[in-house]
This record gives structure tokens, sequence and C-alpha cells, in this order.
């Protein structure tokens, strides 16, 4: 239950603590965080609980980690005494009141779709990856040891950390927030070739190749799925606004949960060539769905207008 609440504070926390030149990048970085652990799971629990009889053991260090975290939520402030924008001030939408600003409008609805099923679609195939590549149901002509898939996870994590800081960072340091779209579009297009080429390595590549020369396409893949997240919660909080960040992020989320487990039950009935080619044709679809949405700026406009300067309207005495 605590995930996705946890999964829309990024943005809330970037548009009240950072100014726009700033703004993705804050963004990225807690939400690449989730990556890091994720990543360091693989290294870290397989280290503290090495069998079943330690699970409780690692439960402990879970729980200790949680409280921890906690501690540090409850001495934090929402916000700076000085908001560090025009919008940051502004009153906002919050969950529910924002709901009917959200159904009309057309731009999020498509963002909704287009990164739910990107994003359910991509975290799905990570979480498959022993049916890839152990066997399993799927009729993969290749057959890798759990220790290799698992550093095929991990590798995958890593790489997408770098994409889901570097590229936002690369749009704070050359101002580019009023194009994110182009981004999205780009990373969209990169991440559905890289999921047909997965499907040929997974599917149809026969021999004795490596667990790495298999899964490049899936490690790229990574990349820029980890790089198109960031950069989606901030064009809805552009496209959305003044409903709230943290509520858009959170029906985007939803959405993300909803068709993740979507993915996940495919995975468990079908082929791994069915499931990658079916996975290939709704990344294609999502990244159609991009084109109807507007490259908006709403908090862009509001932070970047400067006050007018007050006039005296009294007769000056010379």
């Amino acid at each position: 239950m605590a995930g996705p609440l946890i999964s829309n504070a990024p943005p809330q926390l970037a548009a009240a603590w950072f100014p726009i030149e700033q703004r993705a990048t804050a963004t990225a970085i807690p939400w690449g965080a989730q990556s890091v652990e994720v990543a360091a799971g693989y290294l870290v629990a397989p280290a503290i609980a090495p069998s079943a009889g330690d699970i409780p053991r690692l439960m402990r260090v879970l729980a200790y980690a949680g409280f921890a975290t906690l501690g540090l939520c409850c001495i934090t402030p929402p916000a700076p005494s000085q908001p560090p924008s025009a919008s940051a001030s502004h009153t906002k939408q919050g969950l529910l009141e924002g709901v009917p600003s959200l159904a009309r409008n057309r731009g999020f609805v498509c963002l909704l779709f287009s990164w739910g099923g990107m994003y359910g679609v991509c975290v799905g195939l990570s979480s498959l990856l022993d049916e890839f590549f152990g066997g399993g149901k799927g009729a993969s002509p290749h057959h890798y040891t759990d220790t290799e898939t698992g550093w095929v996870g991990f590798a995958g994590n890593g790489v997408g950390i770098v994409g889901n800081i570097g590229i936002p960072a690369l749009v704070d340091m050359c101002g580019l927030q009023r194009h994110l779209k182009v981004f999205i579009v780009v990373l969209m297009i990169l991440t559905t070739g890289l999921c047909g080429a997965f499907l040929s390595t997974a599917s149809f590549v026969e021999g004795h190749l490596s667990v790495w020369a298999v899964s490049a396409p899936y490690i790229a893949l990574s990349f820029t799925y980890g790089a198109v997240s960031s950069l989606v919660f901030e064009l809805a909080s552009e496209l959305v606004f003044p409903v709230a960040e943290e509520t858009a992020a959170a029906y985007l989320n939803i959405m993300f949960m909803v068709l993740n487990t979507g993915v996940l039950e495919a995975g468990t009935h079908f082929s791994t060539t069915i499931v990658l080619a079916g996975s290939t044709i709704v990344l294609a679809i999502c990244t159609l769905l991009l084109y109807p949405i507007p490259e908006a700026n709403r908090r862009i406009s509001i932070d970047s207008s400067k006050p007018e300067a007050s006039v005296d309207p009294s007769p000056q005495l010379r």
C-alpha cells in the first residue's frame, strides 16, 4: 500500500523545493532511487539471506531501514519558507478535486495510457527475465543460470538509473524544459525498436550466444524507458496545472500498475515470443498516443513571467 503513495512524491517535492531549471533533475533523483534499491537487492538480499531460514533477518533489516526513512520524513519540512517559483505558491487541486480537470484534458488522457502502457510493459519484461532466459514456459532457445539472469537484471537496473537521471539532468542543463515532448517521443521510439530487437535475440536467434549478447537490447531498453518516466511526470504537471503534481502522478501510477499486472499475467500463460511480440505492438501504440499531446508549458509560463514594475502615478517634481 505504501509503494503507490511514495511513487507520487517526486514531482511534488521537485515543485515545492526547486526552481524551474532544476525540477526535471529533482524529480528524476528520487524516482531513480527505487531502481538503485532494486539493483542493490540483487546483491544485498542474497548476502543477508543466503537460505530460506535467513529470511526473518532480511525482514528485520528492511524494517530498520523503513523506520529510519520514516524518521527522516518526520523531521523534514514539507516546503521551504520561501517558494522557489511562482507556481509553487499557487493553490492546487487535490486527488479528488482534480479528477474533472484531468478527465477533460485530452493531452493528459493520452499521456495516461501512453506512459502507463509503456512503463507497465517494460517493468513487466524486467520481472519476466527468468521466463525469458531460464526456459520456463517460454519457447526461448536460451537457458541461462539464475546467477546469469540476476546479473542481467542488475545491469538493466544500473543502466536504467543512468538514463533516469542523466537525460533529465541534460534537459535542465541545456534549458530544454519547454521541449519535453520531443525527448519523450524520441525515447519511446527507441524503446519500441529495442523491444523488437529483444524479441529477435530472445526468441529467434539460435546458437550458443552469451547472456550479454542476447540481453543487450533489453539492457539498452532499460536506459530509454528509465529516462522517460521523470520527463513524463514533468510534462503531465505542465499539462494539468493547477492540478497538483502528486495528483497527476497518482493517476499515472495507477494506470501503470493496472497494465503491469496484465503483462505479468500474460507472461505466465504465453510463450516468450508471444509476450515480446505483443509488448512491441503495445509500445508502438503507446508511442502513437503521444502525438495528440500538446507541448504544454503552463507552470513554466507562470514561473518565467516577470511581474510588471510598479509605476507611481503621481507627477514627478523637478
